[in-house]
């Protein structure tokens, strides 16, 4: 339920929400642009893409994360399309990591910092992404009742 009906502290977890991830967005991919061999690192411990593509996916990613954590949090038309866009990024980083601590790598995730001793992977970073991925799952079911992508 949306509108003038809806409790303000309803109103106000479900803007809290978006403006939490899209701002972690925001971060994470500021950090990487500003760092692109250090974040191009980070993507080549993992040992899952070819030189090519983790070149490719470390000048491309961090782009794509801020642009889907700003129009979460500026652009309303844009909402439930980077919402689906973070829910796909949040499900590959999340089989890439459960996928590296299956096979027993000791490397920083690369989330939020390109330091190679920065938050270590393990099942907590699993647990936290599936975490983000259940709340972009409801910002973009709250994306889609906005006036703005409402049908005329």
């Amino acid at each position: 339920m949306s509108g003038k009906h809806e409790s303000i502290p309803r109103v106000l977890w479900r803007h809290g929400i978006r403006l939490f991830v899209g701002i972690v967005f925001i971060y994470a991919g500021y950090i990487k642009i500003i760092d692109p061999m250090g974040f191009a690192k980070n993507i080549y411990q993992y040992q899952i893409l070819s030189d090519y593509w983790v070149n490719v996916t470390a000048i491309i990613l961090p782009w794509l994360e801020v642009v889907c954590g700003l129009s979460l949090v500026f652009i309303p038309r844009l909402r439930r399309g980077s919402s689906a866009w973070i829910f796909l990024m949040l499900l590959v980083f999340t089989v890439a990591v459960a996928y590296s601590v299956l096979r027993g790598l000791d490397i920083s995730c690369g989330c939020l910092s390109t330091d190679p001793e920065a938050a270590k992977i393990g099942w907590k970073k699993v647990t936290e992404n599936i975490g983000m991925i259940v709340l972009t799952a409801l910002i973009f079911i709250q994306a889609g009742k906005h006036p703005s992508v409402a049908e005329e």
